[in-house]
């Protein structure tokens, strides 16, 4: 199919960006306003084939229901002479798996990737959508250095239900390996986890293990199950425990180790929660990796006091955190803002809130009289032990019993 300097609709078919997933890709001018976009078209050879067609259009459903900086945008979808085709947002660069090419990424980047991937992800989860099939080649990285998830065609929708996947892996994976080349069977059973390759029901967990492959693959640049046939690879799965990244890469932190084992967890039950509560470790690495202009955190750790917000927040274990750098833009905001909003939060009796904003604001001005003097309404100090010293700390208000816990501070 060559459709090049041909008129579709409104859309200028202006060159072929390549062979995608579930499809031939164009790039094309959308005429009506004036953009620049991808038009996604089925191969040929699979129009007339009902299950290809219905995972196109489950893809378009999923995808437009997503509204994500980390999601590749889909537009809408239309037919050209019988050819069904997405309009989606147009992206220069390379995949992920093309990106990694075997070499692990420095850890800033891989940080930056997996934040905003774990962020993706936690949006389609919210919406109900589980994608099922996370891996690098369906993570597109942009010229500006930006992840994009794509080819939600595998997606199902948590609400509505769906069949086992082990009709996913006999028929929907199987038809992958003959939408794009004799190794994508492989490459798409090398991410799945223990309970999608036997054929049970995924779900966000499900994601949550992809992902974890997808870590340690930009970490050291390999795959944590390694075989050269499905059954190897399967065998591996269910019952090997990879190495730490660390071992193949000195430069993962430790915490990145157990970030992706907690990721890898054979039991679902084990694996993280949600990809919020991934997200949070995530970010709170990279946080702790940044430069610092305080004190050790280890000399932090041995102090016995740390404040809590007096409305109620259930301690899960102790840590301690780390202020980030002043900025004049941020000490304005947090004097001339801030702190105003803290004392209204506080009138009206949401303290859980005025407290949420006064450690946001004492990121800046941790020495001032009136926020100290706001604190002392907001929070109490309690004694607390934690054997080993390096540990999490998680919070959720009393009034949400059954809100997520949301980390609190973490220590290395």
């Amino acid at each position: 199919m060559n459709l090049i300097g041909t008129t579709i609709s409104h859309f200028h078919v202006q060159r072929k960006l390549g062979a995608g997933g579930m499809g031939v890709v164009y790039a094309a001018e959308d005429t009506n306003l004036g953009r620049t976009v991808a038009l996604k078209f089925l191969p040929d050879s699979v129009t007339h084939d009902e299950g290809a067609l219905k995972r196109f259009a489950r893809e378009a459903r999923a995808a437009s229901a997503l509204n994500h900086p980390n999601i590749c945008t889909v537009y809408d979808i239309d037919h050209h002479n019988g050819q069904p085709f997405l309009v989606m947002e147009l992206l220069e660069g390379k995949t992920l798996r093309e990106r990694i090419a075997g070499t692990p990424l420095p850890i800033n980047v891989l940080l930056d990737f997996a934040i905003g991937i774990a962020d993706a992800l936690e949006a389609a989860h919210a919406h109900g959508i589980i994608h099922r099939d996370i891996k690098s080649a369906n993570i597109f990285v942009t010229e500006r250095d930006q992840a994009k998830l794509l080819d939600f065609g595998l997606a199902r929708n948590i609400a509505r239900g769906a069949t086992s996947d082990a009709e996913t892996i006999t028929s929907e994976v199987a038809a992958d390996q003959q939408l794009t080349n004799p190794g994508a069977l492989i490459g798409t059973l090398a991410y799945m986890a223990p309970e999608q390759v036997l054929g049970g029901q995924a779900d966000t967990r499900s994601d949550i293990f992809s992902f974890g492959v997808v870590l340690y693959e930009m970490a050291t640049g390999k795959l944590p199950f390694p075989a050269e046939t499905p059954s190897g690879i399967l065998d591996a799965i269910l019952h090997r425990t990879p190495a730490r990244a660390s071992e193949s890469n000195a430069q993962a932190p430790r915490l990145l180790d157990e970030i992706i084992k907690k990721c890898l967890e054979k039991n679902p039950q084990e694996r993280y929660t949600s990809a919020r509560e991934l997200l949070d470790h995530l970010r709170a690495l990279k946080q702790e990796l940044q430069p610092r202009q305080i004190e050790p955190l280890g000399r932090v750790l041995r102090r016995p006091k740390i404040a809590i917000p007096a409305a109620g927040i259930l301690i899960a274990v102790l840590t301690a955190g780390s202020l980030m750098a002043y900025r004049s833009a941020k000490v304005r905001w947090a004097r001339e803002q801030a702190l105003p909003k803290v004392g209204q939060l506080v009138d009206v009796g949401d303290l859980f809130s005025g407290y949420t904003l006064a450690v946001e604001a004492e990121r800046y001005i941790p020495n001032d009289p009136q926020l100290s003097s706001l604190m002392k309404r907001v929070s109490l100090t309690v004694n607390i032990e934690s054997t080993p010293a390096d540990a999490y700390v998680y919070r959720k208000p009393y009034s949400t019993p059954d809100s997520p816990w949301a980390l609190y501070f973490t220590a290395i």
